[in-house]
């Protein structure tokens, strides 16, 4: 994929459960070792965060099966860990770096994609100006959406993590059908 070979680093782990798992390993290690005396409870916990992990992966895996074959653009290069996880076809993203503007190279190789059918919908992110994903998708058929990888506005608690997951899901399956 385009952005890949820049060998952008993705820096959202979390997006793929097992590695929410590794992470959930950890921190259930580190507070064990902090408070002994509660050691059995974390890990409790940490067996049922693990099984509803690989529940909701399993679940995940069915639902993002059925739009496998679909590609599609992103804003930015943030979603790796999720696309490699569930096998998607994902056509790169529209800018490696937030920080800095899309040169026009990379606008005409977008629009190209477009023209040749090459993408079936673009990825917005709700923090983040939707005027770019507008003019691209402008006089197409391209279809646009809205990917949020950090939840900017899920509200915090235990479920925030799997709302997120699951938000991702159902926004991909959205546009991608």
């Amino acid at each position: 994929q385009d952005n890949k070979q820049q060998s952008a680093v993705d820096p959202h782990i979390w997006l793929d459960p097992e590695n929410a798992k590794v992470i959930t390993n950890r921190i259930v290690k580190i507070l064990s070792e902090y408070d002994p005396e509660n050691s059995q409870k974390y890990q409790r916990n940490g067996e049922k965060i693990n099984v509803r992990l690989s529940e909701m992966d399993q679940h995940l895996s069915l639902e993002m099966s059925e739009i496998s074959d679909r590609s599609y653009l992103v804003l930015h290069d943030a979603y790796q860990y999720f696309e490699s996880r569930y096998q998607l076809n994902s056509a790169g993203s529209i800018t490696i770096n937030l920080d800095h503007f899309v040169g026009v190279r990379r606008l005409r190789k977008i629009q190209n994609m477009i023209k040749t059918n090459e993408v079936f919908c673009i990825f917005s992110e709700p923090q983040y100006s939707q005027k770019l994903v507008e003019t691209l998708i402008e006089g197409t058929s391209v279809k646009k959406g809205k990917l949020d990888p950090i939840g900017i506005d899920l509200v915090p608690g235990p479920e925030l993590y799997f709302d997120l997951m699951k938000n991702i899901s159902i926004s991909l399956k959205s546009c991608l059908n």
